[in-house]
């Protein structure tokens, strides 16, 4: 870390979505999430995205197999950060 940064946590403004494509093999629930925002419903055996935990960090569209999750927009998780805009 730089010395003198302070670590934040912020939303990205986006969540998580799952489609109808999720096979219900946990991947993304099994300790990937470090918000705990994705639970697995046994009944439909597909991941669940509670959104006011979800971050939107992406990892959960990285580790699934299937391509089953995506970011979305969420005007309600503020605005996405500009990296570039705030590096120049």
């Amino acid at each position: 870390m730089l010395e003198g940064a302070v670590p934040i946590m912020a939303p990205s403004g986006y969540v998580a979505e799952v489609n109808d494509d999720c096979n219900g093999c946990a991947a993304c629930a099994n300790g990937t999430c470090k918000f705990n925002a994705i639970s697995m419903d046994d009944r439909a055996q597909k991941a669940v995205i509670n959104e006011a935990k979800c971050m939107g960090c992406g990892v959960c569209v990285d580790v699934c197999p299937v391509d089953a999750i995506s970011l979305r927009r969420e005007p309600s998780k503020g605005d996405p950060l500009d990296l570039d805009e705030l590096t120049s």
